[in-house]
């Protein structure tokens, strides 16, 4: 039976109910919607941006007359904004749903409020990867995409990075900010929009959704116990509808479970050397991840990748040889590429010739300034520039043996850049992300070599699990902080699968180091011991090697690493398992405590510790000089993984 909706009229308000527990209200003192015109600058340095809106007018539109009222639909026009129309559904889950939409927009509106009605004790989750916190509950959450930043909380290189280079980022900032959360009193919202938004959670009584544009669609999904219980929930079932809306990730493939997939640079000889000493210490190799395949440049931040997406014979005479070679062994080669082209390249100047970069006001190819060199950006709005794009990834990348790559960036699309879709930049930065990874998924796919590949993409936005078969966690500090170091992956991973993905990892032992930042044993082990519980385990030298400890360094680092190597290894049938519950239920493979004990109001926030699947708990020790960590243990039979010692 379709759900219906239930539309309850007083002299100047209504309420718009699906089930007794979901429901809008609209009264002159609490209106549903606001909107209004304004204008927005957009500073970015580094891929971190400063916004702020210009001339902003927001009213109330509180006049509203019914236009239809029947069970699964009902239209409410709001005189000089537009009509809303809301539908009941059964939603792609099996959920009920109400879906909003607006017709017979009687202006030139970019900017629109949505007021929720809340209630005390709620708790939000998802908006994408999150790395600072869990429930957002209380948070003001901006919905754009752009470099996490350098430290990102109140210490000291979030500072240095901020007063440097404009870099620090905040802790909301993120790569992959997705207009879709979930909240405990038993229902989930998904919106379809492109521009900027910002979601207000720290009212008591509701919560306001800010766009810079109409939306194309809200949906609000309810859970079945919510409808028929009040404030109980079940996270699972939401999660899987949202999943459904964003796109569930394809599978990647086996082998990309089966074991470390090791990061090096420095050309064949070094990096054969390097595998050396992790394959004697007894780790199980899935693959090497030489990203210089392409070549390096030497820059105040470190060493650095030459964007022209062609081999560097010099370090990699013969890259086919290289990678039929560790096929033999059962040994995968990975690479690198990125939307971008260093202008000293060969490949830019065939992509000026042929117009495929995005142009400046004056009708130039625009110049980005990145971390140490200025580079162009490819226009993936253009049919030709998308062509041209998957044949590079196809010639240089597939018909070498590349087994797989990194796609980087995504983030960086100026918002006054003239795009060739003749579109607004600003309306195509939060989907450039998704443009990238659905070029590399077609690339694979006229390859014809679907599921035999592993990309991954750190940008996103919604729709991009449509495409990336694998996601990781971008650009973290080589150190112990809760906002940017070790810590801060766990939330990043447990967010995003709260918010339909399900293939992530991090870059093992993180990547940035700045200032007095080193990466230590003791970090890279502890790192060790967390990525060996995590979908993908690859590891990064990070853009400066020679400042941090890496898996070769000493025997005993090549020890840990690789007993941890074997430990993710021997979890792959296990892993595979849940990829497949994954395609069929939605359910991520790194869980929230409480996706499994809803009613637990202890697992409410727990964002340190998490569930790899239904049976394993996990909890790494995330301080350093740390030994034991205290951990929360719900209701159940647990036996620890180590000691087989039985715990309550």
């Amino acid at each position: 039976m379709a759900p219906s909706i239930s539309l309850s009229l007083g002299a100047d308000s209504f309420s718009l109910a699906l089930g007794p527990n979901f429901r809008l209200d609209h009264s002159p003192g609490r209106p549903l919607l606001k909107a209004g015109r304004g204008q927005a600058s957009y500073a970015c340095r580094l891929g971190s941006y400063r916004i702020k809106s210009r001339a902003e007018e927001l009213r109330p539109y509180s006049a509203f007359e019914v236009l239809e009222a029947g069970p699964g639909r009902a239209r409410i026009r709001f005189p000089g904004l537009a009509t809303l129309v809301a539908t009941a559904a059964t939603g792609p889950g099996g959920l009920d749903s109400l879906g909003l939409a607006f017709e017979d927009i009687e202006g030139d509106f970019n900017r629109l409020v949505l007021a929720i009605p809340a209630q005390a004790g709620d708790r939000i989750y998802g908006c994408g990867e999150q790395y600072s916190f869990l429930d957002l509950r209380g948070r003001r959450v901006p919905l754009w995409c752009e470099e996490q930043g350098v430290g990102r909380g109140p210490n000291a290189i979030r500072l240095a990075a901020e007063l440097v280079a404009g870099a620090g980022g905040n802790r909301l900032s993120t790569y992959y900010p997705i207009p879709a959360f979930l909240s405990s009193a038993g229902w989930s919202c998904a919106c379809e929009l492109r521009a900027w938004a910002r979601f207000d959670f720290r009212r008591l009584r509701e919560h306001r959704l800010l766009f810079w544009e109409i939306p194309r669609r809200v949906d609000f999904e309810v859970c079945p116990k919510a409808v028929s219980k009040a404030r109980t929930w079940d996270p699972a079932v939401l999660v899987g509808g949202l999943s459904l809306r964003a796109g569930r990730q394809s599978q990647p493939p086996a082998w990309a479970f089966e074991g470390l997939i090791l990061g090096v640079q420095g050309g064949t000889k070094e990096v054969l050397a390097k595998a050396e000493v992790l394959e004697k210490a007894g780790a199980p190799l899935a693959g090497l991840w030489a990203q210089d395949w392409c070549g390096r440049k030497l820059t105040g931040f470190g060493s650095q990748l030459w964007w022209n997406w062609e081999t560097d014979a010099g370090l990699y005479p013969d890259l086919a040889g290289l990678a039929q070679g560790l096929a033999d062994r059962g040994i995968r080669l990975l690479g690198y590429i990125n939307p971008f082209l260093a202008l000293d390249g060969p490949l830019y100047a065939q992509a000026q010739a042929q117009g495929l970069c995005a142009k400046d006001g004056q009708g130039r190819d625009y110049h980005l300034q990145t971390a140490g060199f200025p580079a162009a950006v490819l226009d993936l709005t253009k049919p030709e520039t998308r062509t041209w794009i998957k044949g590079i990834i196809k010639a240089q990348l597939l018909s070498q043996g590349f087994s797989g790559w990194m796609a980087d960036f995504g983030e960086y699309l100026p918002t006054d850049a003239v795009l060739d879709c003749g579109e607004s930049a600003e309306l195509v930065h939060n989907a450039y992300p998704v443009l990238w990874a659905q070029v590399n998924a077609q690339a694979v796919a006229e390859a014809g070599m679907e599921g035999e590949i592993l990309w991954f993409c750190r940008s996103g936005g919604l729709g991009s699990s449509r495409y990336a078969p694998a996601f990781w966690a971008g650009d973290q500090c080589v150190d112990w902080s809760r906002d940017d170091g070790l810590p801060s992956v766990i939330p990043a991973a447990l967010s995003l699968g709260l918010s339909g993905s399900a293939f992530w990892h991090a870059d093992l032992g993180g990547y940035t180091t700045v200032a007095w930042l080193r990466r230590s044993r003791e970090l890279l082990c502890r790192w060790a011991e967390l990525s060996a519980f995590t979908p993908i385990m690859r590891s990064h030298e990070g853009n400066r090697p020679g400042r941090n400890a890496q898996a070769w360094s000493d025997p005993a680092t090549a020890a840990a690493v690789a007993a941890m190597a074997r430990v993710h290894a021997a979890l792959a049938p296990y892993t595979l398992a849940l990829a497949e519950e994954y395609g069929w239920t939605g359910l991520p493979l790194m869980r929230a405590l409480f996706m499994a004990y809803p009613e637990d109001p202890r697992c409410a926030n727990l964002a340190y510790e998490y569930l790899y699947g239904p049976d394993l708990l996990v909890a790494p020790v995330l301080k350093r000089g740390r030994r034991h960590r205290l951990v929360y243990v719900p209701a159940g039979d647990w036996l620890e993984l180590w000691t087989g010692r039985s715990v309550h």
